[in-house]
Parts: structure tokens; C-alpha cells; sequence
């Protein structure tokens, strides 16, 4: 059985069983004709493929419908052509009553088949739309993180490399800043990891209001976080940065009657044209380091680097 028949068969089994074309209701109807396992029981990276079949299969269904619906009408078109001219040419009146069933027949026969087909297609535009929706969904979840509702490090890749591409069009200024939260160790080890969790969240609510819409903020990984602000040179970073460490000192974490303030360490780079995105984003890493080690609570600035010098670490680190 092909994929648009399973299709065919899933969206009927829908209606007959009365239930609503939901993408849940929909992927059990598919998967029980198909014989697939329940979607917990699959492979990992085998329901993302099996969802774009399902799609796919939906897709070929309209379209096969589409071309049929219109091989029928023209086929209508022609018999009623061919029964109106016989019509006209026949003056018995038995002659006329049969033609008369024929063409009530075919208009019949054509009114079930244009409400058929819309019933289906109507069905199918439903389904599409909730899938479409249900993927658009998953993919916003594939790019953030569940417990700060930032970027995480795949949706901040993502976010930097377009500002990157806009940066080289438009011969702006783009600075990113790693920040790190300091002592975080100590807050899990002396409140634990569920109020560890709560100061993440508590640090990016206290970031996203601090920075511009333009500006990108997401979490890079446990308690560092990258923030990317576009048309912003190393004077402005370094403004941003400072009034978001004064923002949190006035902003502490109430825990069991106790105010934690909250601090962190940032290493700040500006890009140089033609570098890479994983060069700037590494020396502001480094910098970063180099704020833990004088002392936290800071923010030191990472050496410009030209590009010529970016192309000879490339070629020292690359295998002869």
C-alpha cells in the first residue's frame, strides 16, 4: 500500500470513527494502517522521517485528488456536451425521458463527486495546517531552551550566523559577549539544583529586558550565556554589559528570606571581518577566562585580531 493510499484510508478512518483531523489523531490512524510502532517505540531520528512522510503522503493525496477532481469534470463536460446535443436533436418524447435520467444521473453522480472531494480536501487543508503548525512548534523547541525560554546553544548558532551574513552585506559593527555566572557551583551545592535552576531563570529574565529587540540573548550551555548585539561597537558592549552587573545588584534572588546576588564574569569580542563564527565566539570565551581569573564580576574585552593573522592560525592548525 503506498503512502498517498495510507493517507486516503487514515483520513476516512477519521471520519467514520467521527474524530476531529488532529495531527495526534491523524499520526495514530497512519501508523496503525502502515503497521508503524507507537511513536515512543521508534528509533531515535526515525520519527522526524516518518513525520515528513506523512506530510509528503498528505501533499501527494491533494494533489492526486486535485488532477482527478478535474479528469472528472472534464469527462462530465463532455457527456453532458454529448447528452444536451442529443437533446436537442430528438423530438420523441420516450427519448427525452431517458436522456432526461441520464443527465439527472450524471449531475448526481457530479454533485457526489465535488462534495466528496471537498469534504476531503477540506479535511486535508485542516490536517496540513495542524502539522504544519505542530512541525513550526517543533522546530521552535529544537532552538530554545526549556527552562530560561532563550536561544539555546543550537538556536544562538543560528541567530549569529545571521547577524554575521548581515554584518559582512551591510559593513556593520557586531560585538558578542560570553557571560558566565560566577560561583554558580556554590549555589547548587548549598541550595541545590532545583533553586541552581531557579537562579538560571532569574538571570536571563533580568538580560532580556537589559538589551534591544535587536539584540539576540541565549544560553550557551549550563551557566554561560552568549550575547550577540548587532551595530553595537566595543564602547556600547562594554556600556550594556556594565549596566546588566549594576541591573542584578539591585535585582537579587530572594531564597528562604535570604537575597543572592547574583554576578557573573563576561568576556566581550568584536568581529573582524572574514572571521568565523566559532573564531569570535572562542575569543570571547577566552577573555571570559581571563575575567574569572582577575578576580569575577567583571568584563574584560578580547584582543582585535586581523584577519590575515585568523587565516595563518587556520593554516597552523590545519594537518599537513
Amino acid at each position: 500500500m503506498t503512502p498517498v493510499e495510507i493517507a486516503r484510508q487514515a483520513l476516512r478512518g477519521l471520519a467514520e470513527l467521527g474524530l476531529p483531523p488532529t495531527p495526534e489523531n491523524y499520526e495514530l490512524q497512519y501508523r496503525a494502517i502502515a503497521g508503524l510502532p507507537a511513536r515512543g517505540a521508534d528509533r531515535p531520528g526515525a520519527t522526524s522521517a516518518q513525520t515528513l512522510e506523512m506530510v509528503r503522503a498528505l501533499v501527494q493525496f491533494v494533489s492526486q485528488a486535485n488532477e482527478a477532481l478535474h479528469a472528472d469534470l472534464a469527462e462530465f463536460n463532455q457527456q453532458s456536451t454529448s447528452l444536451l446535443a442529443e437533446v436537442e436533436r430528438s423530438t420523441d418524447p420516450a427519448a427525452l425521458s431517458e436522456l432526461f435520467k441520464a443527465m439527472t444521473a450524471s449531475s448526481t453522480w457530479l454533485l457526489g463527486q465535488v462534495d466528496s472531494a471537498r469534504r476531503e480536501l477540506t479535511a486535508t487543508r485542516e490536517q496540513l495546517h495542524k502539522v504544519h503548525g505542530e512541525l513550526e512548534q517543533q522546530q521552535a523547541l529544537a532552538v530554545t531552551d526549556p527552562l530560561t525560554s532563550m536561544p539555546n546553544r543550537r538556536g544562538i548558532g543560528v541567530a549569529l550566523s545571521r547577524e554575521l551574513s548581515r554584518s559582512r552585506r551591510s559593513k556593520t559593527t557586531l560585538c558578542v559577549a560570553m557571560i558566565d555566572i560566577d560561583h554558580f557551583k556554590r549555589i547548587n551545592d548549598r541550595f541545590g539544583h532545583a533553586v541552581g535552576d531557579r537562579a538560571l531563570v532569574h538571570f536571563a529574565d533580568q538580560i532580556k529586558p537589559a538589551i534591544r529587540e535587536t539584540d539576540v540573548a541565549g544560553r550557551y550551555g549550563g551557566e554561560e550565556f552568549l550575547l550577540i548585539l548587532p551595530d553595537t561597537a566595543l564602547v556600547g558592549a562594554e556600556f550594556v554589559l556594565s549596566r546588566l552587573l549594576s541591573k542584578l545588584d539591585r535585582a537579587p534572588l530572594t531564597i528562604d528570606g535570604e537575597h543572592l546576588h547574583l554576578r557573573f564574569s563576561a568576556g566581550l569580542a568584536e568581529w573582524c571581518d572574514g572571521e568565523a563564527a566559532d573564531r569570535l565566539v572562542s575569543r570571547a570565551d577566552d577573555a571570559m577566562y581571563r575575567a574569572k581569573k582577575a578576580g569575577r564580576g567583571r568584563v574584560e574585552v578580547a584582543p582585535e585580531v586581523a584577519v590575515t593573522a585568523i587565516d595563518a592560525t587556520a593554516r597552523t592548525a590545519s594537518p599537513s
